[in-house]
């Protein structure tokens, strides 16, 4: 007796689904998807991704460019300076002591909104005059009090600004805290303003466009000096020639600190540098939606 022809399968190809294979998947494709959907829109799935991004920028830490140095008011600059705010011209002293030693730029993370003894704020706009308007001050938003809505902005008052660069230096924590973005740019007094990382690194961007900061450098490796021993001569020529400066507080009496992922707290010139830091190595990579790769994953998982 014939047997009636044997149905052929192509060698390597998979046998037909059958109606309750083909449910099957279906359901477990539509139960990824919502509970994809349900972690992407409640923040559950961004928090693993940061959890991931912190170990990934942990296994890729490298030093910083050392093209950078910050000029830290620490605690001995607070001790041996008295009592804060000091007399501007010693901000003038310092700019002057800087051009000497050849650096290439010099920007402060200072607030020089409110005017002090005139005769000291003539001496540092005399010697911002010195450098032909190139050093960089710091400009910024901020609310007018806790939980208004209303903002405030703050730029160095006009004798000072008229001798300098305005540049932004908001920085601004997500919602549990930590910071990793910092603005290219933001708009004050109805003028858009880059930020002073942005003028620093010479990296152009939006106004109002964002970047993530590159986790991955290690702050500890940003070239430091201290401001008292600038001042006073005791800083080699050689650690600040052909570098860029950035002038900020680390003292903890200052205040001016930040939360940052892998790297604990941080004053707020740290992370300023780190930001200049990701924009001189060009590690800028924008974030991308979560919703994209998710569906591929589901998708994956699903057929």
């Amino acid at each position: 007796m014939r047997e009636g022809p044997k149905a052929r399968v192509r060698k390597g190809s998979a046998p037909p689904r059958s109606a309750s294979q083909l449910g099957a998947a279906l359901l477990l494709l539509l139960l990824a998807l919502a509970t994809g959907a349900v972690a992407a829109a409640t923040g559950v799935g961004g928090g693993i991704d940061e959890s991931l991004r912190v170990a990934r920028d942990g296994m890729r830490a490298h030093p910083a460019s050392g093209r950078l140095v910050i000029v830290e008011i620490d605690a001995r600059s607070i001790a041996a300076g008295g009592r804060w705010p000091w007399p501007r011209g010693r901000h003038g002293a310092l700019i002057d002591r800087l051009t000497a030693s050849g650096v290439t730029g010099i920007a402060f993370d200072i607030d020089f909104s409110a005017p002090s003894d005139p005769a000291e704020d003539m001496r540092f706009a005399a010697a911002l005059a010195r450098q032909g308007g190139s050093v960089v001050l710091p400009t910024f938003r901020q609310a007018s009090s806790l939980g208004s809505a209303a903002e405030q902005e703050n730029l160095p008052i006009p004798v000072l600004a008229s001798h300098g660069m305005l540049g932004a230096v908001n920085v601004t924590p997500e919602r549990d805290g930590q910071v990793r973005h910092y603005d290219y740019g933001q708009v004050t007094a109805g003028q858009p303003r880059p930020s002073i990382a942005a003028m620093l690194a010479h990296a152009p961007g939006e106004v109002g466009s964002r970047f993530r900061i590159d986790q991955a450098t290690d702050p500890a490796t940003i070239p430091r000096v201290s401001f008292i021993d600038v001042v006073e001569g005791r800083v080699d020529r050689d650690r600040l020639a052909g570098r860029a400066v950035l002038v900020g507080a680390t003292a903890i009496e200052l205040g001016d600190r930040y939360a940052v992922p892998r790297h604990g707290v941080l004053p707020g010139v740290v992370v300023q540098a780190l930001a200049t830091e990701t924009l001189t190595a060009g590690a800028d990579a924008p974030d991308r939606s979560p919703w994209p790769l998710l569906l591929i994953a589901v998708l994956a998982i699903g057929l």
